[in-house]
């Protein structure tokens, strides 16, 4: 049994934890609710943490399932021939924004090379970056060679 918490408030209790996250992040993917949703499940502590309130930042990345991408090359080709943009993305399963804290339990590819190569037998990633650069941040990205301090 584990405690559900709304934006710090106890909302409840459920039996089936992996289940609850696993059906309203399936949700949030096919936009029945909002995609900025954030989803926390703590297991030391058995709760779920929802946080649906403003000011979250959250940052897009790629999803990753069974150590592959959702997204294909022809997606790519799609976006760059305009037939698809970035909301599309969303709505259709290949980009999703995670927050902080929900970053704090996914488990997050750097590069396309570590879902192929040798992590990618010991680890079972849920996201991939779009670009290396992209774990900084928006504002720290724009800084000329932030990496030479």
């Amino acid at each position: 049994m584990v405690k559900v918490f709304v934006n710090g408030n106890w909302f409840g209790c459920h039996r089936n934890a992996s289940k609850l996250i696993e059906d309203i992040i399936e949700m949030r993917r096919m936009y029945t609710i909002p995609k900025e949703i954030s989803i926390v499940r703590d297991i030391g502590k058995k709760e779920i943490k929802f946080f649906t309130d403003s000011g979250r930042v959250q940052r897009p990345l790629f999803i990753v399932k069974s150590n592959k991408l959702n997204i294909r090359k022809t997606h790519i080709q799609q976006l760059i021939r305009e037939k698809m943009d970035f909301e599309d993305l969303l709505k259709r399963g290949y980009v999703e924004f995670l927050d902080v804290e929900e970053e704090e339990t996914a488990m997050i590819a750097m590069t396309l090379a570590d879902l192929k190569g040798k992590k990618a037998k010991k680890y079972d990633y849920t996201h991939c970056e779009i670009h290396a650069s992209m774990i900084l941040g928006v504002c720290a990205s724009i800084i000329p060679f932030p990496d030479h301090n």
